[in-house]
């Protein structure tokens, strides 16, 4: 594995399969990587898509442009609302510094579930089942993705 600081991806390449990724160069102007106009090609057969620096404004969501973060209650925007990663923490940490918010805001979203009687008339997962069975989409259950975790 090598780590290329200072590239921001802006092509994947390849007719039938990944052969390569292309990149522009990018040079740090107050605090934001901004592009050179000099790109390079990387031969790879895989990519993975981990980037970002800061997150986006959302409509009708409170945004601190100053930090590029979402103000919130370790996560919690609003009623239904919820930040993660560097949404809620800005661009810091690695891929696996996620998990526990993730965690995290899957607590808060069943408590805030749990407090409500009615789910704004949601249907939940049997609706989600059904329209991903309608759809020949394959999904595993909590115990079954616990077993995959396990392994």
């Amino acid at each position: 594995m090598h780590f290329r600081f200072h590239l921001a991806p802006a092509a994947v390449e390849g007719e039938k399969e990944v052969e390569a990724v292309r990149f522009e160069r990018t040079r740090v102007e107050n605090g934001r990587a901004v592009g050179t106009g000099s790109f390079e090609r990387i031969a790879c057969g895989l990519v993975v898509a981990a980037t970002g620096y800061r997150a986006t404004p959302l409509e009708g969501a409170p945004f601190d442009s100053a930090s590029g973060l979402y103000p919130s209650d370790n996560g919690r925007i609003a009623p239904g609302l919820y930040a993660v990663g560097w949404a809620k923490r800005g661009p810091v940490g690695v891929i696996g510094s996620n998990r526990p918010d993730g965690a995290l805001c899957a607590e808060q979203i069943l408590t805030e579930a749990k407090s409500r009687c009615d789910i704004s008339g949601k249907p939940g997962r049997a609706a989600l089942e059904s329209f991903l069975s309608l759809r020949g989409v394959r999904s595993i259950s909590f115990s079954d993705w616990l077993k995959i975790d396990a392994a």
